[in-house]
């Protein structure tokens, strides 16, 4: 939780590009942010709890990372 404030201010406070405007500079920190923390992290996240799901559920296997490289019979 602590990173979904700290890294937009660390965007804000050191920007990609040297642009004059604040509110540029604003909305370039929210969307490198978003670009971090968006879609495509959380799609990682989600690939890997369906797997872990699957297995879990189908297999009555424990919930851990191994059980997602288990060789279906």
């Amino acid at each position: 939780m602590f990173f979904g404030v700290a890294e937009p201010i660390v965007h804000l406070s050191a920007p990609l590009h040297g642009s004059a405007s604040p509110l540029v500079q604003t909305k370039e920190a929210m969307l490198n942010t978003l670009f971090h923390w968006g879609i495509h992290a959380w799609a990682i996240y989600g690939i890997i709890g369906l797997a872990l799901a699957y297995f879990g559920f189908r297999y009555q296997l424990p919930v851990t990372l191994r059980s997602g490289f288990y060789p279906p019979s």
